[in-house]
């Protein structure tokens, strides 16, 4: 089977690096191109060295065009990048894109909506299996509860996190968990990184 040529984009950070580390062991993977920021520390590195391992002869990238090649793009970046990078890949037509990018605002969701139109995309607000779980699990308690209940939620995380994967999964709105209505109270996240959802430092 021929492996899937795998793009990074924000290979550099926690989930990046921790994504690259995973693809390099796998041989399902080949991996194509790792984006990081222009004029990062990371930019021109060996991407085997970003994921803690021996270097394995390719370099962290800035340029988009190095993505076009790539059967899948993952972005772990920020809004704004990969709103950049969901245009990028629509205009040209060509990786498919899964993005677990979270904070997004009415704009850049905007953009996502109309990529998607173009190309593969898949959104989600966080990888772990356990969310999941935990947001299908509010979803139905929710609606098993009466209206006299009060929902709140509180996201916890290390002072490096930026966003709260958590808080955006749910969506932080009774739009988004069926049953809650107006008894749905802000969550409270509380982490380091100062992005949407109101994180906070501690």
């Amino acid at each position: 089977m021929t492996p899937i040529s795998l793009g990074i984009h924000g290979g550099a950070g926690r989930l990046g690096r921790h994504i690259l580390a995973l693809a390099l062991e796998d041989a399902r993977f080949s991996l194509g191109t790792v984006m990081v920021r222009e004029g990062s520390a990371a930019q021109g590195q060996d991407v085997g060295v970003l994921a803690g391992v021996k270097p394995v002869g390719l370099l962290a990238a800035a340029d988009l065009r190095d993505l076009l090649d790539c059967d899948v793009v993952i972005d772990v970046s920020s809004p704004a990048a990969g709103a950049k990078l969901a245009t990028f890949l629509a205009r040209h037509g060509q990786a498919k894109l899964v993005t677990g990018t979270t904070g997004w605002n009415k704009a850049e969701d905007q953009i996502l909506s109309e990529a998607a139109a173009r190309i593969a995309l898949l959104r989600t607000g966080n990888f772990s299996l356990g969310v999941t779980a935990l947001v299908r699990q509010v979803r139905e308690n929710a609606a098993r509860l009466g209206q006299a209940w009060g929902v709140h939620i509180h996201d916890i995380h290390h002072s490096a996190k930026k966003g709260c994967p958590l808080w955006h999964s749910i969506n932080a709105g009774p739009g988004s968990i069926p049953g809650l209505g107006k008894r749905y109270k802000p969550a409270l996240p509380v982490g380091g990184g100062g992005l949407a959802g109101h994180t906070q430092s501690r």
